[in-house]
Formats: C-alpha cells, structure tokens, sequence
C-alpha cells in the first residue's frame, strides 16, 4: 500500500507544479517499487486502516432490523471518532506493556470543532490529554462563556451572547426564567428587546432580577471606559466572582490557567492605537476565524505523560512511536473557489459572465481555466500533506475514518471496475487510501501483506459503552472483603457514594425542537412508504440535495410571498430571481425550489382563503417548556379568519395522493405542539389545522 500511496504523491505532486517533477522521478500507469524509492516499511500488525461503518446505511435496501434501540444520527462524527480513538488508546496501553500515553499523537487536518468533544471523551475514559492548537482555548466553555459577557458589556443587544451569559452563574436565571420572558411577547423576534420589556412592564421578582443584571451590566460598561483593558478583565473576572465559580469547577486550576490566557492576549492588544473593548472583541473573533494555525508545536517535557492531539501541519518534524490519523473521510477545504473572482499567476483573472438584461451569470472559459488550475493545485498540497502524516510513525501507524453513503459506494464500484481512475474526483484522505487499495480490495484483502483493513460497525463503539460493569458494584463488593463494622462502612459509603440530587438531569436533554420529535415519529411510521418517483430532470436537480434541504430551500421561497398580491407565474419567476440576485439562495438552490407547487398552492382554496384574512402570520417562531426541556419551532403559516385562527402547515414530502391522509397522520403530534404555542400566545382559539402537500396539492385536516 505504502508504494502505492507514494506513487500517488509524487503524481499528486506534479499535477499543478512543473517545479516538483525535479524532486521525484514521474511515473505512469505502474506503481513504484523498493528500486526506484525510498519508503517506510511497517510490519503488518503494525499498520491498521480502520472504516467505522453504519451497518443500517450499507444495508439500507434490506429488511434489516433494529437490534439495539439506539439512534446513530444523536452521535455526532466527532464524538464517534473520540470515542474509537479513546478505545484503541486503551486497548494499547492494556496490551502492550512498554506503551505510554506519551508514545502516542493524534493528527487531524484540522483541529477546528474538536477541542471540546475530545477533551470530554478522554476525561471520560481518564486518559491524559494535551492539546496542541493555538485556537483550543477560546472554544472551551470556561473561556468562550467569559468572551460572551465581555460582548453584552459592549453591547447587551446579542441575543446569543445574553441568553448564554444569563443561563451562566453570572446571571444565574434559569430554563424557566427564560421561557417565562420569552412567552411574555411572542411577536417579537429578538429576545434583548423582550428581556428590557418585562424589565419595564412586569411588576414581579423575575423584573427585579432582569434590572439588577442590566443595572450590573451598565456599571461594568462605564468602569471598562476609565480602566486599562487587562486590569478591567481581572476586574470583572472577580467582582462577578466569575473566577471563584471556575475555580470550584473540576480541573479548576486547569480553566483559571484557560482564562488568564484572555488577560495575556488583552495585554497584547493594548500595544495597539485601538485599545477599546469592542476592538479587542474584534481581534478575538479574528483569531476564532483563522483557519491557519501557528507550525511551531507547544513544548511539554518528556516527563510529562499525555496523548497529544494536533494538527497535521504541525506535526512537521516531529515523529513519535504511535501516530492515529483521524476523520480521513472530510472533504479537503475548497470554498474559495465559489469565490465571483478568481486570480492564477498564470492564467490571470477568471470571473464570471454576468447578464444584466436577461439576469443571470456563468462562469468563464478563463474563469474554467483559473478553477481547474486551483483545484489541481489544492488537491497536490492535499496529497503532500498526506504524506506529512504518513510519515510520522516511527512504530505504528492508525488510520481512521468514518464511512459515509459514499463510501459504500465507492467501494462497490471499485469491486466491479466502474470507479474513476482519475485523481481529479477525489476530494477527501479516505479516498486516497481506497484508491491505493484498489487491487486488494477486489481481491477482498486476501493477499495484504503491509496493512490490516477493518470495518467497526459504529453500534460496537456506542454499546461498549452502554455496556461498561456497574463501578458502585464493584465498590460494593471490595467493601464486602474488608474487615469493617457496619457503622464503618456507612461512612465510607456516604463519603465515596454521593448521590447527586439532580442526576437525572445530566443526561436530559436541555433543548428540543418539534421538528426533532416529529422526524423521529415518522421515522418510526413511515419504513414501508414508497415514494413517489420524480421525472429524470428534476431527480438530476435534486440529487445534491437531501430532503431536509430541499424542504428548507421551499419553506424560504414561501417565507417571502405576500399572500396579500395576485400572483402569476412570470411573478414567481421574477421573485425567484430576486432571491438568487440578492444572495438568499444560490443558482443551484433555485433549481430544487419547484415554482409551479407553489404556484398551484398560491391559487389553491386555502390560498385563496390566506389571501381574504384578516391577519396572516408568516415563519413565527417560539419558545415553550415541554416535558422538562426547552421546546423550539417555527410555524409555517397561521391566519385570523372569522375571529378565529386556521394553521396551516406545508409539507414537501414525496408522497402519492391516495396516501395524503395516512400520511398526515404522522404529524398530528407536531400540529398539536403548535396549536398548544399560538393558543398561550393569543386570546384566540385555533379552530382549524390544515397539512399542504406541495408535491401532489392536496391539503388535509387534522
């Protein structure tokens, strides 16, 4: 595999860049071989390629049933990816006797997103972790929380900055608190303006603890005008005795270590003209928004045993025993060329073609040129920083991924011979090492020599888990072999057995949406639904968006109709227009959004009936207590008509005429959840609710 994976960096490496043919011998159609280069050569139980892979995807077209109620989609790739590195690392510390944790790296492509996951998993499964990114520690709670109270210092109105801040020991307000503010004015959209409503209004202890806060809030803002930013920061971080509550934390001396980073960057910035908060604010979103991240590794001394988890850039020059290579099926990161203007030293400037009269733009044959010229280029530094990674272990190397629908699909075409031979279609690590494994795949890995290839089904990770020995048994049964009186053994007992009052609150789920609970209600209803089959243009439309998306994408288009106006075609044509030219939706995006449903729904008999009432309510969201969490939703459509309220709810599923009503059935309960939410909202009684099928224009009753 190892010759293989070299023959691809070197063509990799000459794809864009004539410079790199002088460094690497260029060789076609062959793979390379112990003559003509050099390459790391492991043992076999030495190198293992690991695919995590969902056995309900792979066999998604059989009967395939449920052996374990547990839902995959509430496991994020992230944590999925923790957890199958914390197994191995413990399984290798167990096995091999002369493994440290300081013998082992983890590298990712980046370490964006990860910090938080990680950090909890290891501490989980006690496994000592240092990790190595510039970025980490402004994405750790202690720290991000304190950035959002400096940003409602500088300006309360941030509704996502207050809500975190109040539901914080600083503002100790509560799920309930916030619910009670939110209820007191469901029009408004932005939760700031309702929070110093009730403050204004509302005569009770929750107006007296709204004021106290605002009044703190202000007094801060007018001392950080007359003090010097770094002494203001330790200032605050004590008279709210933030720091006191941090300090109390697990690893408390750990996070106080995390916040006096904030101080250390405020006096970095204070060498600067601006010296104001909102400035500093704006070089730490700076810092958040840069991808890059600084090469040169943080030192920790050899004494020191931790797993160390990085970037691959910064792995450059180090090597150690073990290396995990982790998330291999991300797609490599290309968003710059969706970018209008595209600038090549050798190809010069590709722009789009941009038609004003008949509104529309393309891309040029030069901008095509430019485009094609960036991603060989991308793709190349890809394949060598493959190679970085590669090239770290000096004993075992691990290589993980999570396998996607695309994978399962790649690694069938390969099977047969119907997979490009190209480099050009490949845009992730994963695929690289399939497509350097391409032979032993289709001979089904009978003749591997250099690596092991595994398959783990992701349910193995999730129950080994569920599965672990109960640690108060075992307690419990150590007790039962020391020589201790019962009075004894009491005491140790409430000393190492603490129950927690609100255990069961650790483990509940904070917040909700009633999307959320009607998906998994029709999840559980709609196996055996076949859907409608779509005509081969719009299946080719659709076939880059999910159903969600495309859902989404309707919903947006429908937002912005005014149920008040006469619409014809050529007007939702035009309205459509105006959405791509004012970046709503781009021109992909507008091909999923079907204009005759809406159309036909505009002109329909419940559209003729939103146009002649006499209130109409667009996209309203709300906030609600449900079952102990805090319940989400947005509502599609409610309007007055006779003094009372119709809801109505459009749909874009696929689904036939005849099963409109069944079909409707499933979503009884999210109706329900919304009717409960307009009825506290408003004096007036929701008498009817209404399903719109947009695919087949049949509305239905609930």
């Amino acid at each position: 595999m190892w010759q293989e994976l070299n023959t691809m960096t070197v063509q990799g490496s000459n794809i864009n860049k004539k410079k790199y043919k002088k460094n690497y011998e260029i060789i076609k159609n062959k793979k390379l071989t112990s003559e003509n280069i050099k390459f790391k050569l492991y043992p076999k139980s030495s190198v293992k390629i690991n695919i995590l892979t969902n056995i309900e995807e792979k066999n998604k077209y059989s009967d395939y049933e449920k052996e374990n109620d547990i839902d995959i989609s509430d496991f994020e790739d992230e944590e999925l990816m923790a957890e199958l590195t914390a197994k191995q690392i413990i399984d290798m510390i167990n096995s091999k006797k002369n493994i440290n944790y300081r013998d082992i790296i983890i590298l990712k492509r980046s370490l964006k997103g990860s910090v938080n996951i990680y950090s909890r998993v290891f501490k989980k499964h006690n496994i000592p972790l240092f990790i190595d990114y510039s970025q980490a520690v402004f994405e750790v709670l202690e720290v991000s929380l304190f950035i959002d109270f400096l940003k409602i210092i500088d300006n309360i109105r941030q509704d996502e900055a207050l809500l975190a801040v109040l539901l914080s020991s600083i503002g100790n307000f509560d799920i309930d608190d916030i619910t009670k503010i939110k209820i007191y004015d469901m029009k408004e959209k932005y939760f700031y303006n309702i929070f110093f409503k009730y403050a204004r209004e509302v005569q009770d202890e929750l107006s007296e603890k709204i004021a106290k806060f605002i009044k703190k809030i202000e007094n801060y803002a007018d001392i950080e005008r007359y003090m010097q930013l770094d002494e203001f920061i330790d200032y605050i971080m004590t008279d709210s005795s933030y720091k006191d509550y941090i300090s109390t934390m697990p690893q408390g001396e750990m996070r106080i270590q995390n916040l006096k980073i904030i101080n250390e960057k405020a006096r970095e910035f204070i060498q600067n003209e601006n010296k104001s908060l909102f400035h500093f604010l704006m070089y730490i979103d700076a810092i958040l928004k840069n991808k890059s991240d600084d090469i040169t590794p943080k030192s920790i001394s050899k004494e020191q045993n931790l797993v160390r988890l990085m970037s691959i850039h910064k792995s450059k020059g180090l090597e150690s025993r073990i290396v995990i290579i982790n998330d291999l099926q991300k797609k490599f990161n290309m968003q710059d060329k969706n970018k209008a203007i595209l600038l090549d030293a050798k190809y010069g400037i590709g722009s789009n073609y941009v038609d004003i009269q008949d509104d529309y733009y393309m891309p040029t044959l030069a901008k095509k040129a430019v485009l094609s010229e960036y991603e060989s280029g991308a793709r190349a530094e890809e394949i060598r920083i493959l190679y970085v990674a590669l090239t770290r272990a000096k004993n075992d190397i691990i290589l993980n991924s999570i396998g996607k629908a695309t994978y399962y699909k790649l690694i069938e075409n390969i099977r047969t011979g119907f997979f490009s031979k190209g480099l050009e279609s490949i845009n992730n690590y994963q695929d690289f090492i399939l497509y350097a494994i391409a032979d032993d795949i289709r001979d089904n890995f009978s003749n591997t020599k250099l690596y092991q290839f595994n398959e783990i089904d992701i349910k193995d990770i999730i129950l080994a888990e569920e599965e672990k020995t109960d640690l108060r048994q075992k307690f419990e049964d150590m007790l039962k072999n020391i020589s201790l009186s019962e009075e004894e053994k009491k005491l140790i007992r409430e000393k190492y057995t603490y129950d927690y009052e609100y255990k069961d609150y650790i483990t509940k789920q904070v917040k909700t949406s009633v999307t959320s609970l009607a998906k998994k209600n029709i999840e559980l209803k709609s196996k055996y639904i076949v859907e409608k089959l779509f005509d081969y243009d719009y299946h080719k439309k659709i076939n880059d968006f999910t159903p969600e998306k495309i859902g989404t994408l309707n919903h947006l288009f429908l937002q912005h109709i005014d149920f008040k106006k006469n619409y014809t075609s050529d007007d939702l044509e035009k309205q459509l227009a105006d959405m791509i030219k004012s970046d709503f939706i781009t021109q992909e995006e507008s091909e999923v959004i079907n204009l005759k449903q809406v159309y036909n729904f505009i002109k329909s008999d419940i559209g003729k009936r939103i146009k002649k009432s006499q209130n109409i309510y667009q996209e309203e969201s709300f906030i609600d207590s449900y079952d102990g969490t805090l319940l989400s939703g947005v509502i599609d459509l409610f309007f007055e008509e006779d003094n009372h309220l119709v809801l109505l709810d459009y749909k874009t599923d696929s689904v036939r005429k005849e099963d409109v009503k069944e079909h409707a059935k499933m979503y009884k309960e999210q109706i329900n959840l919304y009717k409960t939410a307009i009825n506290k909202a408003f004096d007036k009684e929701v008498k009817q609710s209404y399903i719109y099928f947009l695919s087949v224009g049949e509305i239905v009753e609930i």
